[in-house]
């Protein structure tokens, strides 16, 4: 059995109380010096009136009769609160806000005759009869046509693009759209479709004259033309091992993790632990299953495989596989690659038929251009983070690997633009891998645990990669020096040596199925909430920096996300501390005294025992808030459509509710729209109250919530952090405080497994 002596606790539902969603607010407020008025309202009037010159010129498609205008409007920067944004005299004139483009601007659509209308409405106000929609009107601050040059930058006529027609689009006038372009154009191999995320897109290749006219300024709906990239693998060096006599140890866990990539040998070893195929390739002369068998042995073997074949001529699995086999090989090429759109249409299939039955997925491919994750969300990106919300499974992707470590030297590589992370590894929904290094040597370029040299990293003002794991290191010169780590080729009696995060991101995979499958034999869950297992293996994450490095520690978080997750760690807790958890939903239509409320807060109590009050005691607290969004089907700033904002108080003996005095010294992760929330806090000289976290919900716009309710996963630790005389915390909880359910386990194992 499965060594677990000090269980996670589950918070009871009695614990929570519901509040409801606030109103609009207060009156909106005037922005500008009200003496300028006038003048404000003859610059929007002046910018509508050239709005409308262009919108009624003949449009470039003269066989579709076209009424709608698309364009740009720019807001006051503190015009975004509930009280003071414009929305509301927009709706009025039904002109519709659909894309946060920039920091302040927004795409914004509307037909001719309501723009006209509210060209008219604009001209009808004054301050004295109008004060409140005047007050909206002065959060505009600019209305004019979308720039082309923001739409689509194609270097020639060869290149397959992703053609984004507005939101304001209907499926019907897409089709209409498509229908014209294929007769017009003579374009019979364009699709048209809706993507996952509700985006209508042509897709193919496309003449600049045809790209031209569909980005024709205010009345052509091409919101964004993207190039289409494929992704790629490769493979490294080979050697010979016999493979003959070797014994297969089965899982301890009913774990399986879906690997999307080139396929699978067939090979003894591998056959005994795959589960499935899906085959999206069915060519043999197409097919070269190096990488994936690589990715396959490290998920299911991970980084003991050789020291176990060594020792004893077994191999102990720790997970079994899906192969769902997509990339294939380019002509005379060691490379595998893959259509985004092939790609995608592939995941959606298996999630289909599978989605209740397969939950982890491991993608160890990415594009080699870096990603801009402030605004721009590619294809991939965004249609990933659709399907794992939409299924609630875990995607587990690689940050990608770069060549700057042989140009720059380490670790300022690390801070290249060129070695920023690469689609998907942008992607919110998902865990992003990134890599440490396993070893080190004489001529090696990174310390060992310090950040690997050449996979990619992170923004300052955004937290990816999410974690991290061992992927080894490289030497000065590129080459292993059995620095890489080893896997299997498939091939009979053939082992092969590789580098890159391909080969982190499948250990977290492994760890991600391991504690799914364990939650699953606690008896809480049949299929327990993917937002939990990503909460887990974020919270689990430790990490120390090597004392003799020369890593800047200020940027550590961007080399390596939340750290390094720890499967034992993620189920277990410490003598000295108690872990609990809980799982809720905001948005939910509740009833209260016969009356439907929509409920957009949560208040959780915590009881800390008063056995760590007093002047020599120290506890740290630790909370980590994960969340899987709804995506916008465009691209821009207003990608996330929720957020849930974490806070603690304390309620005092008095009953009193105290801030919980948040400094900027702690490590707090709570960047508003960001899906992965979390803060540590120690305080000394403790005083016992109770603990009251305070959860609030945030959604985009007009999310409506018939249609959409936010489910969380919450993990808080308490621990007691004393230099001496620290009690046994996790015993007093379970004994004192019988309202909090420990997370029993039914797993029977061959050896015991204890935390380290």
């Amino acid at each position: 059995m499965i060594n677990i002596e000090y269980p996670l606790f589950k918070i009871p539902e009695i614990n929570k109380k519901d509040f409801k969603k606030p109103g609009w607010g207060s009156e909106p407020k005037f922005f500008w010096d009200k003496k300028n008025f006038e003048e404000i309202k003859r610059q929007r009037l002046s910018e509508v009136d050239s709005m409308l010159n262009i919108a009624q010129r003949k449009p470039a498609f003269s066989k579709i009769i076209w009424d709608k205008a698309f364009f740009e409007m720019k807001f006051h920067s503190k015009a975004l609160s509930k009280s003071a944004q414009p929305k509301k005299l927009l709706d009025y004139y039904n002109i519709d806000i659909h894309a946060h483009k920039k920091e302040w601007s927004f795409f914004v659509s509307s037909t001719l005759k309501n723009l006209i209308e509210f060209r008219n409405g604009i001209g009808r106000l004054s301050l004295q009869n109008n004060k409140k929609d005047s007050a909206l009107l002065s959060a505009i601050t600019e209305i004019k046509p979308i720039d082309k040059d923001e739409i689509w930058i194609i270097e020639n006529d060869n290149q397959k693009v992703f053609i984004y027609l507005h939101d304001a689009i209907s499926e019907k006038e897409g089709e209409t759209i498509y229908k014209e372009a294929v007769k017009q154009y003579n374009l019979q191999d364009t699709q048209f479709f809706i993507s996952n995320s509700n985006a209508k897109i042509l897709y193919w290749v496309f003449p600049s004259n045809f790209l031209d006219d569909i980005s024709e300024s205010v009345r052509w709906p091409a919101q964004k033309i993207e190039k289409v990239y494929d992704i790629e693998v490769s493979r490294s060096e080979i050697t010979d091992y016999s493979f003959d006599d070797v014994e297969i140890e089965e899982p301890i866990l009913n774990s399986i993790v879906v690997v999307v990539d080139s396929g699978i040998e067939h090979h003894k070893i591998l056959e005994e632990l795959l589960i499935e195929r899906k085959d999206f390739v069915n060519n043999e002369e197409k097919s070269d299953r190096y990488h994936w068998t690589m990715v396959w042995s490290r998920i299911v073997f991970w980084s003991r495989m050789l020291d176990d074949l060594q020792k004893n001529g077994k191999l102990t699995a720790e997970s079994k596989i899906v192969d769902l086999h997509i990339l294939r090989k380019e002509d005379s090429s060691w490379k595998c690659t893959v259509n985004p759109k092939e790609l995608i249409d592939a995941i959606k299939q298996i999630l289909d038929e599978c989605w209740n039955k397969y939950k982890i997925y491991n993608l160890s491919l990415n594009f080699w251009y870096p990603c801009d994750p402030l605004w721009s969300k590619d294809f991939l990106t965004r249609e990933l983070d659709t399907l794992a919300y939409n299924y609630n499974v875990l995607f587990v992707v690689s940050a990608g690997n770069h060549t700057v470590f042989s140009e720059v030297k380490y670790p300022d590589c690390l801070d290249s633009s060129d070695s920023k992370i690469a689609s998907p590894a942008d992607w919110i929904n998902i865990l992003t891998v990134w890599s440490i290094a396993d070893n080190e040597s004489l001529k090696s370029i990174a310390k060992d645990n310090e950040p690997s040299p050449f996979t990619r990293t992170g923004f300052p003002n955004i937290r990816k990669p999410d974690v991290v794991h061992y992927w080894w290191n490289v030497d000065r010169y590129g080459r292993s020096n059995w620095l890489w780590v080893i896997g299997l080729l498939g091939e009979k009696n053939k082992i092969v040596e590789d580098v890159g995060t391909s080969f982190s991101t499948p250990i977290v995979s492994q760890i991600a199925w391991k504690i799914y499958a364990y939650l699953q034999n606690t008896g809480f869950w049949v299929n327990p909430p993917i937002e939990l297992v990503k909460a887990l293996i974020i919270h689990s994450a430790h990490y120390n920096l090597p004392n003799d490095s020369n890593i800047n520690l200020s940027k550590i978080n961007q080399y390596v996300g939340y750290w390094i997750p720890d499967f034992l760690r993620a189920i277990n807790s410490f003598k000295n501390s108690a872990t609990f958890i809980y799982i809720g939903i905001m948005w939910e239509l509740v009833k209260e005294n016969n009356k439907e409320q929509l409920v957009d807060k949560h208040k959780i109590l915590i009881d800390v025992p008063t056995e760590l009050e007093g002047k020599n005691k120290k506890i740290r607290i630790k909370w980590t808030l994960v969340y899987l969004p709804p995506v916008s089907s465009s691209w821009e700033a207003d990608y996330a459509m929720s957020d849930i904002s974490l806070n603690i108080y304390y309620l005092n003996s008095n009953g009193k509710r105290v801030p919980g005095k948040l400094t900027k010294s702690d490590k707090d992760y709570r960047i508003q729209w960001n899906p992965v929330k979390t803060f540590e806090i120690t305080y000394s000289a403790f005083k016992w109250w109770k603990r009251e976290i305070l959860l609030q919900h945030l959604v985009r716009w007009d999310l409506d919530p018939k249609d959409f309710q936010q489910k969380y996963a919450l993990i808080i630790s308490i621990e007691d952090a004393s230099d001496w005389n620290s009690i046994d915390l996790h015993q007093i909880i379970k004994n004192k405080y019988k309202q909090y359910i420990p997370l029993q386990q039914k797993i029977k194992v061959p050896q015991k497994m204890t935390i380290q």
